[in-house]
């Protein structure tokens, strides 16, 4: 899904994609740093309906660097250090 969402913001020309993901979320931030996002800045959120408070952060994804280019056509894709490479199957 994170792979269909990010085609479909670079082909109507976005820039970059922000996420806010709580900082116990730990396989949601996995995911995402699969997909190249870096943390942008930290926040807090409150559940919604509930006075429960969470530490999180934006992680943001640039789409429009060159340095930062994301292919996600029919393959896996890993990316270390903004070098992004193709899982091997």
């Amino acid at each position: 899904m994170i792979a269909a969402i990010i085609r479909w913001v670079k082909a109507e020309g976005g820039q970059s994609i922000t996420a806010e993901v709580a900082d116990s979320n730990l396989a949601s931030v996995a995911l995402l740093r699969k997909f190249g996002f870096s943390e942008d800045r930290k926040t807090r959120y409150k559940k919604w309906g509930e006075e429960t408070y969470f530490d999180a952060h934006y992680y943001k994804l640039v789409l429009a660097h060159p340095c930062c280019k994301v292919d996600v056509g029919d393959g896996l894709i890993v990316a270390k250090n903004r070098n992004i490479r193709r899982k091997q199957k």
